[in-house]
């Protein structure tokens, strides 16, 4: 959570409403990361922004399917599912790339109330909420 309020903070978190292609083509998605205003590295060790594309949760997506083909193709840019979103990948890419199906299936998977509550003084005050909530 705590990586992802770092996105949204640095205003490295983009939301569109799909992350489909009609076909696998990689200049096809190129060419929506630059309309987005991305600026992606030719060369492995170049500059530019590293991307973490995140697609909602359903395999059978073909068009999801031909945008992770895509994406392979590209360096920088990575897809993956809602589900196998991890901290590194999140740590690891400058910008976070989500669709609405993404967000919604991350959402669901890191929602709920916090195992512990927020506030963190005094210590006994903290330990009494709780033991009350649980």
């Amino acid at each position: 959570k705590v990586a992802l309020s770092d996105k949204l903070r640095r205003s490295a978190l983009l939301l569109v409403g799909r992350l489909a292609l009609d076909e696998p083509k990689t200049s096809a998605l190129l060419e929506r990361l630059q309309r987005l205003g991305l600026s992606l590295p030719h060369t492995r060790a170049g500059g530019g922004h590293k991307v973490l594309l995140v697609g909602g949760d359903d395999r059978s997506d073909e068009s999801q399917a031909a945008a992770r083909l895509a994406a392979q193709n590209i360096p920088g840019v990575s897809m993956c599912l809602a589900k196998d979103v991890s901290v590194l990948k999140l740590v690891s890419h400058s910008v976070l790339l989500l669709s609405l199906d993404g967000l919604r299936d991350l959402e669901s998977r890191l929602g709920g109330p916090a195992p512990f509550p927020r506030r963190t003084w005094p210590p006994s005050a903290v330990l009494r909420e709780w033991q009350a909530a649980n």
